[in-house]
């Protein structure tokens, strides 16, 4: 193991880490009778720095409802006042709180600075009625000093664990932010791998026979790993060579490229039960981008696996004449439809794309994926974690990119897919069907109940699966014959 392997299964070990601490904190959250003075200065004077708790009432925390985006083990636990100067202009807002801060709950109120013109003063407490009085204040310039070096009163002082807890909570969205390489992994586990010494070398060990393995160049000193896998009706011969293969991919029978998710490489057990499916309409091109597999270990970006299919698909269409068709799943969705999108440029279509569990941008996704939920309740959470991913051009928009790709499209998404939620797939339909030129190609969406159980990964157990594909390849070779007539 080498050392940014060390350094990437230390990142594995925080986040099932955090996940331990998200759970031990959610196993510590009981229900307690909380009542905090509850109003907004904005549209009641007496709830400003002169408090009249006298004729403002206690509200019952508990009979409130949670907030929609908390999970729901959270309950009220602090009351909360914070004092906005905006301007000039004071606001105070008193309320309930869910989210509890050992550091500074029943303690200094934490004054958050953005400009001089505006200020933010939170104050927490824990007891009922608690947040009426004004607690002093222990300013915090977030931007100048790191979290790690604030020192909470040992008064207040945590238990080891859930003090680390609490560090972790508060410093990993600020590590996060400053660090292109741990964004770069989290998007990119290429060390994730689902098969125990792949042999890339040798498709037929799993169940591929009549398949070859290649390399092709795509950037300057980069090379990506290929399997071919002849259609099914080509994979009996007694001897293959690479003419074979060479002279087999210019027979007529239809081409499909194939874009894998963000981890693993093509030899994953689910890709590989989904490459049996499709060889029998397809020559099957499934390939590892950059620092997957057996390609080059170059660390990858997004403009990079973008290049890397483009690469890939102008390979396959300068060595036949047969119609080529794209499947990309999860991640893979994104790069071959951004891939696409770039060929249009080019006057270079493909008859179809098939999206298996996409999603609409990587902005998206990061806010709904399981384990940013640990985070997402954090104030900073978008400063933190959304911002910097795209300012350092981890973007993946898909539904910017689809408006731009010429052919039929189909969607596929599973109900119960807990990576990228079926929403997300169905809003890229949505814009999709709405907003690309009718003679662009249809946009088709098929939904798999959840109770068939088929996930993020399963849908190539779909019993109607290859009906699916065959209408879709009728289809589209249809559409595009009828607007090459036009």
């Amino acid at each position: 193991m080498d050392g940014s392997d060390l350094v990437l299964w230390k990142i594995v070990f925080l986040g099932v880490f955090i996940m331990g601490c998200y759970g031990h904190h959610s196993t510590q959250r009981e229900s307690k009778k909380l009542s905090c003075y509850e109003c907004n200065s904005l549209f009641d004077p007496r709830c400003g720095l002169e408090f009249d708790n006298y004729t403002i009432a206690l509200v019952d925390c508990s009979q409130k409802p949670r907030p929609r985006h908390l999970p729901n083990h959270f309950v009220p636990s602090v009351c909360r006042k914070s004092i906005q100067r905006v301007q000039g202009k004071i606001r105070v807002v008193r309320g309930c709180g869910y989210i509890e801060d050992h550091m500074h709950d029943d303690g200094s109120c934490f004054l958050k600075t953005g400009t001089h013109d505006v200020q933010i003063t939170h104050c927490s407490c824990t007891h009922s009625a608690c947040n009426k009085g004004h607690n002093s204040l222990n300013q915090l310039q977030t931007s100048a000093i790191p979290l790690t070096h604030i020192v909470p009163d040992p008064k207040y002082a945590l238990d080891g664990e859930e003090a680390l807890c609490t560090k972790v909570h508060l410093n990993f969205p600020l590590i996060f932010k400053y660090s292109y390489k741990l964004q770069q992994h989290v998007v990119f586990p290429a060390f994730v791998n689902m098969v125990i010494n792949p042999n890339y070398s040798n498709p037929s060990k799993y169940g591929l026979h009549g398949a070859r393995n290649i390399y092709i160049e795509s950037d300057e000193n980069v090379r990506l790993g290929v399997w071919h896998i002849l259609p099914e009706n080509l994979s009996h011969a007694t001897t293959y060579d690479n003419k074979y293969f060479d002279q087999a991919l210019n027979n007529g029978n239809h081409i499909i490229i194939y874009s894998h998710g963000n981890s693993a490489s093509r030899t994953a057990p689910n890709r590989v039960a989904l490459y049996k499916i499709l060889r029998k309409y397809f020559h099957v091109l499934a390939f590892d981008y950059r620092g997957y597999g057996d390609s080059t270990n170059v660390p990858p970006t997004e403009s990079g696996v973008v290049r890397d299919c483009v690469s890939l698909y102008e390979w396959v269409a300068n060595r036949t004449t047969s119609k080529i068709f794209v499947w990309g799943h999860s991640l893979g969705t994104a790069i071959s439809t951004h891939a696409l999108s770039i060929l249009s440029t080019r006057n270079i279509k493909p008859y179809g794309l098939i999206l298996e569990s996409p999603f609409t941008n990587l902005r998206d996704e990061i806010s709904e994926y399981p384990l940013s939920r640990i985070f997402r309740f954090l104030p900073w959470f978008q400063f933190t974690i959304i911002e910097p991913m795209h300012q350092n051009n981890f973007i993946f928009a898909t539904d910017r990119h689809i408006l731009n790709v010429d052919c039929s499209i189909l969607i596929l998404h599973a109900e119960d897919d807990v990576i990228v939620p079926f929403e997300l797939g169905y809003k890229l339909y949505e814009e999709a069907f709405q907003y690309r030129q009718p003679d662009q190609g249809t946009v088709e969406f098929i939904g798999f109940s959840r109770t068939f159980g088929y996930g993020h990964k399963r849908i190539f157990l779909v019993p109607q699966l290859p009906r699916i594909i065959e209408n879709f390849i009728n289809r589209a070779i249809e559409e595009a014959e009828n607007r090459d007539t036009f």
